[in-house]
C-alpha cells in the first residue's frame, strides 16, 4: 500500500514596518515621546578689540501644534540665559556675549497619533480650483518644470478623474521604481528630483522630492515635510525623516510617505518639523554682530527621540477575504492568490497589503490599493511552491495577508 505525507509548509515573512523588540509602534493609536536638541555655538576673541553685539539663531526644525499632533510642553535651553521667542519655530537672541561657549536647545514632549484625513467626496482631476501657486511651483530640488518629470507623471495618471487616485498612483510607482539606496552618496548630499528620476535611487528627502515634484508637475499642489519617524532600520530608533502633504480642494492636506508606503496616512511614530520650501533649505539660520572675533555654530544634528508612552491597537477599517485561483499544484508552481478587500467606512480608505505567511518566496510581498467610500477591490499576489516536493507526500500551505491597521486573512 502506497504512503501518503501530509506536510505543511509555510514561510512566515516579516512585514517592512516600523517595529520594536516588543511592540509594533507603527501600530499605536497614541505615541507620546521626548524630543531633545542641544548644540553649541563658539564665540572666539580675536584681539583685546573683541565686540559681540548680537546674535541670534532661529530654528525651524522644532515639534509644533498640527492636526494629529500636540506639543504637551517645551522647555528651552539658554546658557548664558537669552532671549526666546517661540513664533513658527524658535529664536534665540543673545547681546554682549563675551567669549567663549553658547549653549541652546529644547525639551519638548510631544503627543502624535496616526494622520488619515477622512475624504469622503471624489474630487475632480485635473484640479480646476484655484491653489496657491508656491505648492505648484518648481524649487531647486523640487524639479516639477523637468519635462522628464512631467512626461512620466502624466503617463502614471493618463485617464485618471480624481485627485486621491492620481495622487496614489504617483506615490505607488514612487515607492515601487525608486530604490531606497542609504549606501549611496545621496544620503549626504541631497539630489534634485531629475536625478532621482534618472538613477532609480535616493533615500527618503529625494524620493520625497520626485513625489512632490510629479505631482506639482500635473498640477497637483504638494508640499514637503520633514520631521523624525521610528524605524527598525537605524541604531536608536529615531531618526530624520522625510515625507510628504497634497492638497485636495476642500479637503485639506493628506499625508503621503512613498519611503514607508503610506499613501494618505501616516502613522503615529512620524513627528513633524517642519515644512520647507525646499530639501536644501537650512533647518536654523544664524545672524551676528561682531568686532575683533568669529562665530562658528556646530552643525545641527543631534537630536534625540525617547517613547514615553504610547497606546497599541489600531480600527480596523477594511475586510479581507483571500484565496487561492489554483489549489492542485505541483512543486516549482506559481499560485495565483487573490485578495477581495472591503471598505467598513464612508470615505476613502488607503490600503497597504502584506504577504506574512506563505509556502516560499513571492513576486512581492506589499500591494496598495485605495478604496473607495464603503466600497471594494481586488489585489493579486503571486507566490510559488518549492522546486522539490516528495512524491509520495501530499502538502498543504497557508497564505496569510494582512493590512497595515492589523486586519488579518488567510488560507490553506
Amino acid at each position: 500500500m502506497k504512503r501518503w505525507w501530509v506536510l505543511f509548509l509555510v514561510v512566515i515573512l516579516l512585514a517592512p514596518l516600523v517595529s520594536s523588540a516588543d511592540e509594533n509602534f507603527s501600530r499605536a493609536s497614541s505615541f507620546e515621546t521626548s524630543v531633545n536638541f542641544i548644540s553649541s555655538i563658539k564665540i572666539i576673541p580675536e584681539s583685546d578689540e573683541f565686540y559681540l553685539e548680537s546674535l541670534s539663531v532661529n530654528m525651524t526644525f522644532v515639534p509644533k501644534d498640527y492636526d494629529f499632533q500636540t506639543v504637551k510642553s517645551m522647555n528651552f535651553i539658554s546658557d548664558p540665559q537669552g532671549k526666546v521667542v517661540e513664533q513658527g519655530g524658535l529664536t534665540y537672541t543673545w547681546y554682549n556675549v563675551e567669549g567663549g561657549e553658547i549653549l541652546y536647545g529644547y525639551g519638548a514632549i510631544v503627543e502624535s497619533f496616526p494622520k488619515m484625513p477622512e475624504v469622503r467626496e471624489s474630487v475632480r482631476f485635473p484640479i480646476r480650483d484655484e491653489v496657491n501657486p508656491e505648492y505648484l511651483s518648481p524649487t531647486e530640488t523640487i524639479r516639477s518644470d523637468s519635462f522628464k518629470i512631467k512626461q512620466k507623471a502624466s503617463e502614471i495618471v493618463a485617464g485618471e478623474t480624481d485627485v486621491y487616485r492620481a495622487a496614489h498612483k504617483i506615490g505607488v510607482w514612487v515607492q515601487e521604481n525608486i530604490d531606497y539606496d542609504l549606501s549611496t552618496l545621496t544620503a549626504e548630499a541631497t539630489q534634485d528630483a531629475e536625478w532621482v528620476l534618472d538613477n532609480k535611487r535616493g533615500v527618503c528627502d529625494e524620493m520625497t522630492t520626485l513625489f512632490v515634484a510629479m505631482l506639482r508637475s500635473v498640477g497637483i499642489p504638494a508640499k514637503f515635510v520633514s520631521g523624525m519617524v521610528y524605524t527598525d532600520a537605524i541604531e536608536g530608533g529615531f531618526g530624520p525623516h522625510a515625507w510628504a502633504e497634497v492638497y485636495i480642494p476642500g479637503q485639506g492636506w493628506i499625508p503621503f510617505d512613498p519611503t514607508f508606503g503610506q499613501f494618505g496616512f501616516v502613522d503615529a511614530t512620524h513627528i513633524k518639523m517642519d515644512e520647507p520650501r525646499d530639501y536644501r533649505d537650512a533647518s536654523a539660520g544664524f545672524l551676528w554682530k561682531v568686532r575683533e572675533g568669529n562665530v562658528v555654530p556646530e552643525s545641527i544634528e543631534n537630536i534625540e527621540v525617547e517613547v514615553l508612552n504610547f497606546t497599541s491597537g489600531l480600527e480596523p477599517k477594511v475586510e479581507l477575504t483571500l484565496r487561492p485561483l489554483i489549489d492542485d499544484v505541483g512543486p516549482g508552481s506559481f499560485v495565483p492568490i487573490e485578495v477581495n478587500v472591503r471598505n467598513l467606512k464612508d470615505y476613502y480608505v488607503p490600503v497597504q497589503l502584506f504577504l506574512t505567511k506563505i509556502p516560499t518566496m513571492s513576486d512581492s510581498s506589499q500591494r496598495h490599493v485605495l478604496l473607495d467610500p464603503r466600497g471594494e477591490a481586488t489585489a493579486y499576489f503571486i507566490v510559488k511552491t518549492p522546486d522539490v516536493l516528495e512524491e509520495s507526500s501530499k502538502y498543504y500551505s497557508t497564505v496569510e495577508v494582512q493590512d497595515f491597521f492589523g486586519v488579518v486573512s488567510n488560507t490553506t
